[in-house]
């Protein structure tokens, strides 16, 4: 017998089908609760990470580089190599933020998120031809503790390339800096 059909006989309606169904609404709402509060989550991480310029660094990309330690994506502003505010150039990029630098000399910035992974960029700076530098190879305005006259995109440890007799060197990226000190 189904329980319209008890209703029916008896002219009352069954007692244990309300609770059945407020079990199942219970149930289904508890579900409905933990599935929306999933997919927020994924967003959140989703937005975060394609959202952060450090995130999605790659080595020759230059950056505005204000900070040693970030969180939240504070601290490294990825811009156009070509900006008066692109210090860095991007040398490595390590998915972790205890991440060492595979070359000590390079400067880096660790990156630590509550939405995203955590990661270290490695840098140097982006020197630019006639730029001038403090002594923490911070562009600054002329002049300065140095002036770059030349950059070539290759590694010269003897300073050949230049006409200069101050010059720093990098295998990675391969470049050599020509300065007037």
């Amino acid at each position: 017998m189904t329980t319209s059909d008890e209703t029916q006989a008896t002219g009352r309606p069954n007692p244990e089908e309300p609770r059945r169904r407020s079990r199942l609404w219970r149930i289904l709402g508890v579900v409905g609760i933990v599935v929306v509060s999933l997919v927020v989550v994924a967003v959140v991480y989703a937005v975060s990470y394609t959202t952060d310029d450090a995130a999605q660094a790659q080595p020759g990309d230059c950056a505005k580089v204000s900070a040693t330690t970030s969180t939240d994506q504070t601290g490294y502003e990825k811009r156009d190599c070509a900006a008066p505010d692109a210090g860095a150039r991007v040398t490595h990029v390590s998915k972790n933020a205890a991440g060492a630098c595979p070359d000590p000399s390079h400067s880096s910035i660790s990156v630590v998120s509550n939405f995203s992974p955590s990661y270290t960029v490695c840098y140097v700076p982006n020197w630019v031809e006639g730029a001038c530098y403090d002594a923490s190879d911070l562009r600054t305005a002329c002049p300065g503790r140095y002036q770059v006259v030349k950059v070539v995109p290759r590694d010269s440890p003897d300073g050949a390339v230049c006409d200069t007799s101050s010059y720093r060197s990098f295998p990675e990226p391969a470049m050599t800096v020509c300065t007037n000190p």
